[in-house]
């Protein structure tokens, strides 16, 4: 990918999640998000496919719906890719912090195989080891030990499905 697609805005892509009619559900809404993304022309046969989502922490209810990622996931599987779900532990202290916790969290949540049809991966690992924040200041934080990516195709797209009032 060229260097000046790389630094173009992002397209976001929202839907009104309510649903006026059996056809307009929120399913159906996110079929089409994963459309008019381009996903479709993205995802080929065997890509390994990440899927990042916010698993909401312990207690909260904030975060998407995991039947809504599962059809995400569907979409991948048909047209060929292998999915996973995948998060980042936060640096805060919380239940995402370590994958251990994060994972439970994530499962408490729904997040789970049966529920969406993909595998659970934590980003970051089971362990953390600290950094220097930079310019001198002696700060550290914490940095997960799997900084790999995963990612499929040539450009970068998000679509986020909103819930409006």
């Amino acid at each position: 990918m060229s260097q000046e697609k790389l630094c173009e805005p992002a397209k976001v892509y929202f839907a009104d999640l309510r649903a006026r009619k059996a056809t307009q559900n929120r399913t159906a809404k996110i079929k089409k998000l994963f459309e008019a993304a381009g996903f479709d022309e993205i995802v080929a046969k065997d890509d390994l496919t990440a899927i990042k989502v916010h698993f909401g922490e312990r207690g909260c209810d904030t975060h998407i719906s995991p039947t809504h990622v599962r059809t995400v996931v569907e979409r991948i599987k048909a047209r060929g890719g292998r999915p996973f779900v995948t998060d980042t532990n936060t640096l805060y202290s919380g239940s995402r912090h370590n994958a251990v916790e994060h994972i439970a969290t994530a499962v408490e949540h729904g997040f789970d195989y049966a529920v969406l049809g993909a595998p659970v991966i934590i980003a970051d690992g089971p362990g953390q080891h600290q950094r220097d924040r930079g310019a001198g200041h002696g700060q550290t934080f914490q940095l997960g030990q799997d900084r790999r990516r995963h990612r499929t195709g040539r450009q970068h797209a998000r679509a986020l499905p909103f819930q409006g009032p």
